[in-house]
């Protein structure tokens, strides 16, 4: 039971952006956001300033563990696939669309009592014709649960982002983790 819920646990970490909120964020107004967001929508092409702040904008939202503010990043076809590594065993976990993304967060984050970035870095890589976006992260995460258990999450992962009605969105997550059990 105790790996499944370190799974589940991961994933719910990994899956989405940082659970601290970025520096910064708290003075950029929300008129900026929607005046990139806008922008990039109306032309039909991703700048790396428009990921840059869907990152900080899901950034925040995980902090809150806001479940329902993350899926608007989400396509009804968003597709994930994790595979988590042990000491003992690798699972790998597909989840796909809206429904089973929601189902899986509500049910990791209510274990979560904090975690800690140890190390958060982003690459962005915009494609030639500007219309899709790939986002690679490597992360280092001190979690402690409610029941006391402290792991340490040390993922890759790679996002892909496309404008889908007018928005950019998430339309996939590829993640790989070890997962190591803290004294």
């Amino acid at each position: 039971m105790l790996f499944r819920q370190l799974v589940l646990l991961s994933l719910a970490l990994i899956g989405v952006p940082a659970l601290n909120p970025p520096v910064g964020l708290a003075e950029e107004s929300p008129r900026d956001n929607q005046r990139i967001l806008l922008s990039q929508a109306e032309s039909g092409t991703i700048t790396e300033e428009a990921v840059q702040k869907l990152i900080e904008q899901v950034k925040a939202i995980g902090k809150n563990r806001d479940v329902e503010a993350l899926l608007k990043y989400f396509t009804p076809f968003t597709y994930s696939e994790f595979t988590v590594n042990t000491d003992a065993v690798s699972e790998i976990i597909r989840l796909s669309g809206i429904s089973e993304h929601r189902a899986f967060f509500q049910e990791t984050w209510q274990d979560v009592k904090s975690s800690e970035d140890v190390d958060d870095d982003f690459q962005i890589s915009l494609s030639g014709d500007e219309k899709t976006a790939l986002v690679r992260r490597t992360r280092q995460v001190n979690v402690t649960l409610k029941d006391g258990k402290r792991i340490l999450v040390m993922s890759t992962s790679l996002s892909r982002l496309a404008i889908v009605d007018g928005q950019l969105k998430i339309i996939s997550i590829q993640e790989s983790a070890d997962i190591d059990v803290r004294p």
